[in-house]
């Protein structure tokens, strides 16, 4: 639980039918990096029953801190629920991700922060969200940098304390219902967000 982790993804495909393809159990912290120049696949079933309540519900799954940088590319299949999800803070630093997922396409219990990177979501419930209802300093969603292409059949961004998208971000949302759905503060820098 006090150790710090890094994962090096370079090149691999990983499916798995009953859980997560990867299933981060505990830690401090971890970092998955993707290699440069590679392309990484990650994928689980469409049905399968958690083995401990409701865990794990992703895709890439973290019961702790999860940061996912580097230059390689990372697919993300959450054929059976979320598709990138941690039960604390979910940050990405760098990366080129596509996810596509069943429910929530990225998804921090406690934050969602994106630094920088070319984010694509083709197809998802929320595509990303925040729900932590009982600190007030978490539950937020903050974008101060990176391309995103938000494709989704319900929210863009949803967060229970505070939405903040910077001027350095570009951030494109085709959304079938809000774009942004938040009941906290909403702070997004004028150019920042394009709706489709």
């Amino acid at each position: 639980k006090t150790e710090k982790a890094q994962i090096v993804l370079n090149g691999v495909t990983i499916k798995s039918q009953d859980t997560a393809a990867i299933y981060i159990k505990s830690a401090d912290k971890v970092v998955i990096t993707l290699a440069p120049n590679t392309e990484n696949t990650l994928s689980d079933g469409s049905d399968y029953v958690p083995a401990r309540g409701a865990e794990p519900n992703a895709c890439l799954f973290s019961k702790d801190d999860l940061t996912i940088n580097g230059a390689g590319i990372l697919n993300v299949f959450g054929n059976c629920n979320n598709g990138i999800g941690t039960k604390n803070d979910l940050k990405i630093v760098s990366g080129n991700l596509t996810v596509n997922a069943n429910k929530n396409a990225l998804k921090g219990n406690d934050s969602v922060q994106i630094l920088d990177g070319n984010i694509t979501v083709t197809m998802c419930a929320d595509a990303i969200k925040s729900d932590n209802e009982t600190d007030p300093n978490k539950g937020k969603v903050i974008i101060s940098g990176g391309k995103l292409q938000l494709n989704c059949a319900d929210d863009g961004i949803q967060a229970t304390q505070s939405v903040t998208v910077s001027e350095s971000a570009a951030v494109a949302i085709n959304a079938a219902d809000k774009p942004v759905n938040c009941d906290g503060t909403v702070h997004i820098d004028e150019g920042s967000l394009i709706l489709s």
